[in-house]
Parts: structure tokens; C-alpha cells; sequence
């Protein structure tokens, strides 16, 4: 029978001691199980390639509008990539980014 996504699977695990004590230290410190430590650490490289898949995507969709001259879209997108990277918080004093845009607007 196949797994579900959800299934929880025992895995047997090597690893280089210097690297346990590091997931050991850092369960300590917060209050969890070195099981949890691994999972959440896991959890948060593959958002972040998935984070960084996505702005690729954007970016690339970016540069493609760029080259055919529709820059209003281009400065949404780039701005979208920036705030997500800022956690939604424009940089500088009026919030808004520190980029210029010429030539044909949509």
C-alpha cells in the first residue's frame, strides 16, 4: 500500500556527531525534541528554495516584459519580490523602493 503525505515514517538517520550535539543545543534552547528541530529545520530550507523558485519565476517574467517594453508590470513584479523579502515592509522613509522606471508604461 502506498504512503499518504501524511503518514509519519520511522527513519533511521546518520549523522556526524558535531552535528547531533548542534540539533541537541538548539532543541534545548527551544524547549522542543531534537525530532521537531529536525522537521522544522527541514520545513524551513524547503520554503525557502520554493520561496526562491518563485522569485526566479517572477523575475524571469520580469526581465521578459522588460525586454518587450511593458515596464508597469515590470516594477509590480520586482516590487512583489521585494516585499516578500522584506516581510511586506517597503524600505525608506516614504516606503517606496529605491528603483526608477523609463520608457513605455502598459
Amino acid at each position: 500500500m502506498a504512503r499518504r503525505p501524511t503518514d509519519i515514517v520511522h527513519l533511521k538517520l546518520r549523522l556526524p556527531e558535531h552535528l547531533r550535539r548542534r540539533i541537541e543545543a538548539a532543541a534545548v534552547k527551544g524547549k522542543t525534541s531534537m525530532n521537531s528541530e529536525i522537521i522544522e529545520r527541514l520545513e524551513q530550507t524547503f520554503q525557502k528554495e520554493d520561496s526562491i523558485a518563485r522569485e526566479r519565476r517572477i523575475a524571469e517574467e520580469a526581465a521578459s516584459l522588460a525586454a518587450k517594453g511593458v515596464t508597469g508590470t515590470v516594477e509590480q513584479r520586482l516590487t512583489e519580490i521585494l516585499d516578500r523579502r522584506s516581510g511586506g515592509t517597503p524600505p525608506g522613509p516614504t516606503g517606496g523602493y529605491p528603483f526608477k522606471w523609463e520608457g513605455k508604461n502598459e
